[in-house]
C-alpha cells in the first residue's frame, strides 16, 4: 500500500476514502500514514461532494447588471440566462443564475412599480 501510495497512485485507486487536504498538509498526512518520503497525489473533489458554491456580492452585482444591459430580454427567460453562461459573467451555470435573479434578486411587483413612478 505504501509503495502504490509513494510512486503517486491516487488514493481512490486504492480503495481509500479521498478529501481535499491543504496542500500543506498532504506531505504531513502521507509521512503519518505510509512513513518518511510517501506522497500522496492530490485530488479535486467535483460535483456534488464539492459541496455548494455560493454566489458573491460581485457575482450578485454582475447579474444586475446584466440583466440592466439587457432590457429587451425577459429577465425570467431561458435566452437571456444562457448568454450570461456564455459569457462567463459568473463561476455558476445559467440555471442557477436564473435561480439566483429570480429568488433573490428580482425586485419585486412593488419596487418595479415605484421605480416605474406608478
Amino acid at each position: 500500500s505504501s509503495a502504490a501510495c509513494a510512486a503517486g497512485v491516487p488514493a481512490a485507486d486504492l480503495g481509500m476514502p479521498v478529501a481535499r487536504l491543504p496542500s500543506a498538509m498532504v506531505g504531513a498526512v502521507a509521512s503519518d500514514l505510509f512513513g518518511a518520503g510517501a506522497v500522496i497525489k492530490e485530488e479535486l473533489v467535483r460535483g456534488r461532494a464539492a459541496g455548494r458554491l455560493h454566489f458573491t456580492g460581485e457575482e450578485d452585482q454582475a447579474l444586475r447588471q446584466w440583466v440592466a444591459l439587457h432590457p429587451g430580454e425577459p429577465d425570467q427567460g431561458k435566452k437571456l440566462w444562457e448568454e450570461a453562461e456564455q459569457a462567463g459573467i459568473t463561476r455558476h451555470g445559467w440555471s442557477s443564475m436564473q435561480n439566483r435573479w429570480r429568488r433573490q434578486l428580482m425586485p419585486s411587483r412593488a419596487e418595479r412599480a415605484a421605480g416605474a413612478g406608478l
